[in-house]
């Protein structure tokens, strides 16, 4: 009983949320734009930028190396910005990109969520996923979940972007070289007022 309960939930939420229609077909039943826009995370990413560039809000910063703090303190906004504005540089939905992205849904009922998963088929692309979280009652972003990868001439750059809203990012870096590898974690929490 419980099971057919939360199939109808989810029935019924993919009622009214087009993205959740199965892949290739509308909620018509013919068949979708396979171009249809993918959910506009750079667009979210962008208004927190702003959201932190116009509050009263100190933005800490902490580095860690292979797990030892390196470094703490607070930075002033124009460097965060500067640290962050490239995350929200890649737009999927692009005429360019667009073609190498796909979007996939689903309403978590346990977590309360409504989760878009975007996937790049593209290898060598640098933003490989995204995956947006919003409160199923609210719509509004919880949090962002990016994985970028760069290849650079001697070594590759893993990232692993954790965005949650209204409070703090963390980057999680791992850098693999041929004979080594090294993991750097930086976190920016703005959530806590000047004194």
């Amino acid at each position: 009983m419980r099971v057919l309960l939360a199939f109808v939930a989810v029935a019924a939420t993919c009622a009214w949320l087009p993205a959740c229609q199965p892949a290739g077909r509308s909620a018509t039943g013919t068949a979708a734009d396979t171009l249809a826009p993918l959910y506009p995370f750079p667009q979210y990413l962008t208004d927190q930028i702003r959201y932190v560039d116009s509050m009263p809000l100190g933005v800490e910063q902490l580095v860690k190396l292979n797990g030892r703090t390196i470094d703490s303190g607070y930075i002033d906004k124009a460097a965060f910005k500067a640290a962050v504005a490239p995350f929200a540089a890649i737009d999927p939905n692009l005429a360019s990109l667009r073609p190498s992205f796909t979007e996939t849904s689903f309403n978590d009922l346990t977590l309360g969520t409504i989760t878009f998963s975007i996937s790049c088929t593209d290898s060598i692309a640098v933003l490989q996923k995204a995956d947006v979280l919003l409160h199923a009652d609210t719509k509004k972003v919880k949090y962002v979940l990016l994985e970028m990868t760069q290849a650079n001439d001697d070594s590759v750059l893993y990232r692993r972007i954790n965005w949650v809203h209204n409070m703090r990012c963390q980057v999680a870096e791992t850098i693999q070289k041929k004979d080594s590898s090294y993991d750097r974690i930086t976190e920016y929490i703005w959530d806590k007022p000047m004194n």
